[in-house]
């Protein structure tokens, strides 16, 4: 055991050596990838995320038309992929930054999108979460238009029926009044009240009916996402200490065969 643990000791020795023989190459090659990631990181432009929440809309109940689950499926698979995407790089159509992701955010009745994109790409990012809301609205236009048409047309009855009503109620009374005429005038008022009541609620519907719209127009995140310059840099150096370790040892390695092959 004590030759064992002697030859390892001299054996680490040995790799120490080798690298302080090699530390020119070994720091060589390290400040060469430190450089080479300064150079490509400094040169990528800065990636931002480009969020923008969406009112799903809402029947005359004051709900969401359908679950946010099944609108985000929809968006995902029908809405979005149907929409002709034009990329923010026409060379880079197929990029993941170009992409529109859909989420929900916690506790909210509404849909996120988000989509990554250079600092001057605002607008065109705008443009585009723009027109998948206006193929969501589509989606709706229909149903919207039908139920606000009935409901519409009952509060047209309504106004009618209240019209009559008000009118019957302020013509004069002549001659002595019967119990009948005053059950009929109390008839005639609980009528006007009902009606009131529904035209109050049937009101309060049609405010409830909206179609999907933006809650705010699309805003930028503070700080660039994805792989950040620190990050680049980082990876570089261990991967250049790791490669300049290498290099010392091979170059060490062939030195050693060189020497050999004089020797023989």
């Amino acid at each position: 055991m004590p030759e064992m643990r002697y030859e390892d000791e001299i054996s680490l020795v040995d790799l120490w050596l080798i690298i302080m023989r090699r530390k020119m190459l070994v720091i060589t090659i390290f400040l060469f990838c430190i450089i080479a990631a300064l150079t490509f990181a400094l040169t990528q432009p800065l990636t931002f995320s480009f969020t923008t929440i969406v009112n799903v809309g809402s029947n005359e109940n004051g709900q969401p038309f359908e679950s946010l689950e099944t609108i985000q499926a929809k968006l995902e698979e029908i809405l979005i992929p149907n929409i002709r995407v034009m990329s923010l790089d026409k060379k880079k159509s197929s990029d993941e930054e170009n992409m529109i992701k859909v989420s929900i955010p916690t506790n909210a009745i509404a849909i996120r999108f988000e989509t990554n994109g250079e600092e001057d790409d605002y607008t065109k990012i705008s443009s585009l979460h723009g027109s998948v809301i206006e193929s969501l609205k589509k989606q709706y236009k229909e149903q919207i238009r039908s139920v606000k048409s009935r409901l519409e047309g009952k509060l047209q009855l309504i106004n009618k029926q209240l019209d009559d009503l008000n009118v019957q109620s302020s013509l004069p009374v002549s001659g002595k009044v019967s119990i009948e005429m005053l059950m009929l005038m109390d008839r005639r008022t609980a009528s006007i009240s009902k009606l009131e009541q529904d035209k109050q609620a049937i009101t309060a519907q049609l405010s409830n009916l909206k179609e999907p719209s933006s809650f705010l127009s699309t805003t930028r995140s503070i700080n660039p996402v994805g792989k950040g310059r620190k990050i680049i840099v980082i990876v570089a150096a261990v991967l250049g200490l790791f490669l300049g370790l290498f290099s010392a040892f091979f170059a060490e390695f062939l030195a050693n065969v060189k020497l050999r092959e004089k020797v023989g």
